[in-house]
């Protein structure tokens, strides 16, 4: 650009001295015509003639002028004197005078002050002879007071005998020139200072830019992405050598897309590796975009380049993190778990036992040892069971339940545990619930978990005074407020309370601080913000303290019917005894528990072990007039499965009024009860099921108006010891498979397929003998194994497994 401008001034020069040239030409051409003239009519007349016919100034000026005139630029005429003789009119519009207020004056007394001496300095040259023009540069003051720049070109003219007569100058606004040239220099300025802005900018964040000339072949690399190949500067590169940077597995895949930009114009986007030539690697990020001209054919690629090998050393570190993070999660659960199940066992029959007695005839003072070994028992359960809840929240396994709160029969029925030991230490244990606390949405569980420990804190802690309780909505929160007259704690101490495993030392004499396990309060704050709300503290020494729990209120009318009432057996006996239904289930442990479930609600059963024999076992019931009120049939069965069973009855025209289907199955993903439905069956129940839950279910489907039965006896509980030996040898031939599976060749393969089935039976039925994460883990494996999706988690699960059975 700055190549173009000189072009142009050089070019503006040399135009000026012509038109000078021209100018000065025309008129001395005229004024040689006229001397000539005049010389010879001067050798024709008598001296006298001779005198009175020499061409007068007038006469010669008048020529000059209508030359002059003709001119779009400024033609001056100055003096010896340095005082202007003539300035053609054009100098009204270029300088806004007239050319009578110009003749006559001096030509530096217009011109800017910064330019005057260079200007003055170029003039006496031309005066002195020194040079036969000057071209010169200045400005000059317009009328209106502003200045005008300006480019002159004098020359010198002389009479015959040699003398200066005057100098002869044509003068031109060169104003429009110089904006534009400073405007260009100030753009280049401007795009220098932007390139080296970029430069620094891609240097800092490690990124360059790329470019490629298709029709040419050419490729451009930014400074930065030298330096990211390792390549000095004065490296060419060109698009194969700029392909045979990137390591050899990823350069097919670098190939490829880079061919289909410059044939297809499709844009790009990826992650690779190059190798310095120093042997380097560096992981790096492109990404291209194709420029097409008005007929589609690709004229350049330009993209992006990055060197991210800082980033994915960091991805990888965090993946490390997170992988030993979750390994050392699974060892702490398992830990609990195992400590759970080996504690619970015999914790059960301890409580069982204590509670027996408790119901029996015993002197006082054994019945206070009784009942000490009771409530130590029960404390026992209590700390597995929050150290259980701590470690479901840290896993992100927590689940809440979405059902009808009464948060003010809630708040009743949790303090009223608390009554005796409140009268026992003599505290007023006070409750003031609103009477327009309106039911809501939430996890009841939860709730009362987080009030019975609140409550019980504040009673452990208060030695005399009161506990008081307050519930109430405001502004659409349910506020709990359980506020104690106890010892108080220290505000440097408030922030602590919260943490696990934190416990306070005594604040006043006489106070219980310091038992516990330091775990209620840590769990309490995070359900509570498991439910979206908050658990704080407020609390002075000696002024007691107040915890406020507060949980968005979700009303009921929002879609969530109200809970119903909890029922027993007996209950479900009164309108389901004499009922008869088909069992399908593979599974004899199954079969056992589901039989003993049935028989302890009054329902007579007969079983069917696949699909096959059940559909067989329905028709020739049908037949016989004597069709089962319902049928509860498992999923995944050998042979046909209890999906294609269900479709085999519903196209054989035994409809879902006539024959109830029920489905029970480890299988409770939201696809596999929407499995169920598509196939014709009418609910769904996954394992490990409840008697209530059974018993609900069989209800709606089977229950048209109240009737009641009388229980009969079925042997029940032998069919129960019977399932627990059952259960007992099914984990035997489980960790037996276990123990020889070849995990490589799991998919499609015979033993994939029988070990898929035994997870499923053990999905079902672990729950019910008190091995609950066993059932999850089983379940999960079989997932896995259905969907093949996680290979890593796969292996990690079924090493979890091996550890389990082992155990």
């Amino acid at each position: 650009m700055s190549r173009v401008i000189i072009a142009m001034d050089v070019l503006s020069v040399l135009l000026g001295l012509v038109l000078g040239m021209v100018v000065m030409g025309a008129v001395a051409a005229v004024w040689l015509r006229s001397r000539a003239a005049a010389d010879r009519a001067r050798e024709d007349a008598p001296p006298s003639a001779v005198a009175s016919a020499m061409p007068s100034p007038a006469v010669e000026d008048g020529i000059f002028a209508g030359l002059a005139d003709a001119v779009p630029d400024m033609v001056v005429v100055v003096g010896p004197d340095r005082v202007r003789r003539y300035i053609s009119p054009a100098c009204q519009w270029l300088l806004g005078y007239r050319p009578e207020e110009m003749i006559g004056q001096s030509p530096i007394n217009g011109i800017h002050p910064d330019d005057r001496a260079a200007t003055m300095e170029a003039s006496e040259k031309l005066l002195q002879g020194k040079v036969p023009s000057v071209l010169s540069t200045y400005r000059h003051r317009h009328a209106d007071g502003h200045y005008v720049w300006l480019e002159a070109n004098f020359t010198a003219r002389h009479t015959d005998a040699g003398e200066l007569r005057d100098f002869v100058g044509v003068v031109r606004d060169i104003g429009a020139r110089r904006r534009d040239k400073l405007r260009d220099t100030e753009r280049n300025a401007q795009l220098r200072e932007n390139n080296r802005l970029l430069q620094m900018a891609e240097k800092i964040a490690n990124i360059g830019h790329w470019r490629v000339d298709v029709q040419e072949g050419t490729l451009i690399w930014s400074d930065q992405v030298y330096r990211i190949h390792g390549m000095p500067d004065d490296f060419v590169p060109n698009v194969e050598q700029g392909i045979d940077f990137y390591h050899e597995e990823d350069r097919p895949m670098v190939t490829e897309m880079v061919e289909k930009a410059f044939a297809e114009g499709k844009d790009f986007q990826f992650r690779a590796r190059i190798v310095r030539p120093d042997g380097e690697i560096r992981h790096v990020a492109s990404v291209g975009h194709a420029e097409t001209s008005p007929t589609g054919e690709v004229i350049t690629v330009f993209g992006v380049f990055k060197d991210i090998t800082q980033t994915v050393m960091a991805e990888e570190r965090l993946r490390r993190s997170r992988d030993e993070a979750e390994r050392a999660s699974q060892a702490k659960a398992h830990f609990l778990a195992n400590m759970s199940h080996e504690i619970r066992t015999p914790m059960n029959g301890v409580i069982g036992f204590a509670d027996l007695l408790l119901e029996s005839d015993l002197a006082d003072e054994h019945r206070e040892y009784v009942r000490m070994i009771s409530d130590s028992g029960k404390a026992m359960l209590r700390l597995l069971n929050e150290l259980l809840d701590l470690s479901k929240i840290e896993a992100g396994r927590m689940q809440l339940s979405r059902e009808s709160v009464d948060f003010g029969h809630l708040v009743r029925s949790s303090v009223r545990l608390f009554e005796p030991n409140a009268r026992a230490k003599g505290l007023a244990l006070e409750t003031d619930i609103a009477p327009d606390l309106p039911e809501g949405v939430g996890d009841k569980l939860r709730v009362r978990q987080i009030i019975l420990n609140l409550v019980g804190n504040a009673i452990k802690f208060t030695e005399s005074g009161s506990v008081r309780i307050e519930a109430c909505e405001e502004d659409g929160v349910v506020v709990i407020r359980v506020i104690d007259t106890g010892p108080g704690i220290a505000q440097d101490k408030l922030a602590y309370i919260f943490e696990e495993f934190t416990q306070l030392d005594g604040q006043a004499p006489g106070t219980a601080a310091g038992t516990g396990t330091g775990l209620g309060l840590a769990i309490a704050r995070q359900l509570a913000e498991l439910m979206d709300g908050e658990l704080v503290a407020r609390s002075a020494l000696g002024r007691g303290s107040t915890f406020e729990l507060r949980l968005p209120l979700v009303r009921c009318d929002a879609g969530v019917a109200p809970e119903p009432a909890a029922k027993d057996a007996a209950s479900f006996r009164r309108t389901l005894a004499g009922r008869r239904v088909l069992l399908a289930e593979d599974a004899e442990i199954n079969r056992k528990l589901v039989i003993a479930m049935l028989a302890r609600l009054g329902v007579a059963v007969e079983v069917a072990e696949d699909g096959k024999e059940a559909v067989e076992q329905v028709e020739g019931a049908k037949a016989r007039g004597q069709l089962f009120d319902a049928v509860l049939m498992d999923m995944q069965m050998p042979g046909m499965d209890g999906l294609e069973a269900t479709r085999l009855l519903r196209a054989r025209g035994v409809s879902g009024e006539e024959l109830p289907i029920i489905a029970i199955t480890a299988n409770a993903y939201a696809d596999d009860v929407e499995q169920c439905l598509e196939a014709g069956m009418q609910d769904h129940l996954a394992k490990p099921i409840s008697i209530e839950r059974l018993g609900r279910s069989l209800e709606k489907w089977l229950v048209r108006d109240d009737g009641a039965s009388a229980p009969g006896e079925n042997g029940e509980g032998q069919d129960i010891d019977d399932a627990r030996r059952m259960y007992e040898r099914r984990k035997a031939d489980l960790r037996a498979l276990v123990e020889s599976l070849d995990e490589g060749r799991l998919a499609d393969s015979e033993q994939g397929r029988e070990l898929r089935e035994q997870l499923h039976v053990m999905a079902g039925v672990a729950a019910h003998f008190g091995d609950g994460e066993l059932g999850d883990l089983a379940r999960r494996i079989d997932r896995n194994l259905k969907d093949g999706t996680d290979r890593e988690r796969l292996a990690r699960d079924l090493a979890d497994l091996r550890g389990r059975l082992a155990r």
